[in-house]
């Protein structure tokens, strides 16, 4: 069980902040990194094993992405918006955890592959995924698109099962501009 309230000693200013689950004191900590949040994210550990689980028929001409991550929680510009969540990413970061993949999902658009979430993680995102690849001009977000279960009867995309108990490693981790 994480705890109320965690205590981080923030490199950048040598000093010690209690994150709490206020907006203000939310926002209070985010400013406190060297440069601005931009997401927390399961950063994954093995890319080349990851990729590997792809056929390759799906990343035709498409673009496959430098690193690869799960977003729990988008911060962006907008700010904080779930300040209880962020102090649970807080409480995990550098945290490993073992991320059970179902499928790998694919259009002209984009490829991603699903991640099961029935509690394992904190996570804001509807339909937890990795991107994989995306058309030139196609942005990462494409992802949660692909993966609604509003298009799960369209028939421009393929769904490529994997094999029960396929995982990946990752780690907690925040993500900077």
């Amino acid at each position: 069980m994480p705890k109320k309230c965690a205590i981080w000693r923030c490199a950048s200013r040598k000093q010690t902040v209690r994150s709490a689950v206020g907006e203000d004191e939310c926002e209070s900590f985010l400013r406190l990194f060297p440069r601005p949040v931009e997401y927390a994210a399961i950063q994954i550990a093995s890319p080349e094993r990851l990729l590997a689980l792809v056929p390759p028929a799906m990343l035709d001409g498409k673009e496959v992405q430098a690193a690869f991550h799960v977003t729990t929680l988008f911060v962006g510009r907008g700010g904080c918006r779930d300040p209880v969540l962020l102090q649970r990413l807080v409480e995990l970061r550098g945290t490993p955890i073992q991320l059970t993949l179902t499928c790998v999902v694919s259009d002209a658009r984009g490829t991603a592959i699903a991640v099961r979430n029935e509690g394992e993680f904190p996570c804001q995102n509807a339909h937890p995924h990795i991107t994989v690849a995306n058309a030139q001009g196609v942005p990462a977000a494409y992802s949660n698109e692909l993966l609604d279960d509003a298009r799960a009867d369209d028939p421009s995309r393929t769904v490529a099962r994997l094999p029960a108990g396929t995982c990946v490693c990752g780690t907690f981790d925040f993500v900077f501009r």
